[in-house]
């Protein structure tokens, strides 16, 4: 399906590219705070921010979803590499020398590879933390049943009333939390793929179709690949060898 549709607006959004990008790069030196900009907001979609993201995950989350945030990267990275090949769609600089070229790379254009492994990883994450986690929905009902102490007096208020703030409180906070990561995680996908296209090294469509295959990935993996893979690792790390205490020790 996401192929099908991409054959409907890719050639329309790709002239649209080498409409006005080109313009807008005029107005911006190599050296302009705007292109440095650009260049920062796109290493979010490299593997040096997977890499970086795997490290911290490894330490403060279970080993289970570390690994799960390795695989999905690998996934993501060996099918945008293959589905370059069989589109083989040129980038923007190559069919139009009046487009700056502010990162260059030798492979093609569709989807960018950016925009896919931002969304796919991002996604992921968002998913992993927030729709994967069982204990999280058991604090939360613990947040439900909370019981002031006894040693904090009520002033005006019984404790049923009381608690019932409380738990409304805990709710809005949980809420916030939510839908804040999500519009973080949206924005940050947002900006990778248009700084693509603000480098000259994308267009439009090949960042539409990135962001679609990469969230499309993202909850295929989540519902397909994470529960075998979680039983997998979780196996392993307990099973009883002699090498089990320095496997406990590395992961």
């Amino acid at each position: 399906m996401l192929g099908i549709a991409d054959l409907f607006y890719r050639d329309p959004l790709y002239a649209y590219t080498l409409e006005v990008v080109p313009p807008w790069q005029a107005q911006f030196t190599r050296d302009s705070f705007m292109v440095k900009l650009t260049r920062a907001i796109t290493y979010l979609g490299e593997g040096y921010a997977a890499a970086i993201i795997f490290g911290i995950s490894f330490f403060v989350t279970s080993r289970d979803k570390a690994f799960y945030i390795l695989f999905v990267h690998a996934v993501a990275t060996t099918v945008n590499k293959n589905l370059k090949i069989i589109y083989r769609n040129p980038r923007p600089y190559m069919v139009n020398s009046e487009l700056i070229a502010f990162g260059c790379s030798t492979s093609f254009g569709n989807p960018s590879g950016h925009s896919s492994l931002s969304a796919c990883l991002y996604t992921s994450m968002f998913l992993l933390f927030f729709h994967d986690h069982v204990d999280h929905y058991k604090e939360y009902r613990r947040n439900q049943s909370f019981v002031r102490s006894a040693k904090e007096p009520l002033i005006g208020k019984n404790a049923d009333e009381e608690t019932q703030e409380v738990a409304d409180y805990k709710d809005i906070l949980s809420k916030l939390k939510y839908y804040g990561c999500l519009l973080i995680v949206i924005i940050t996908v947002i900006c990778v793929g248009l700084s693509r296209v603000a480098l000259g090294v994308h267009s439009f469509n090949q960042i539409l179709y990135g962001w679609s295959y990469g969230v499309w990935l993202a909850f295929f993996l989540f519902h397909f690949a994470r529960p075998p893979l979680q039983i997998h690792i979780k196996r392993m790390l307990a099973q009883k060898s002699p090498l089990r205490p320095y496997v406990n020790y590395y992961f």
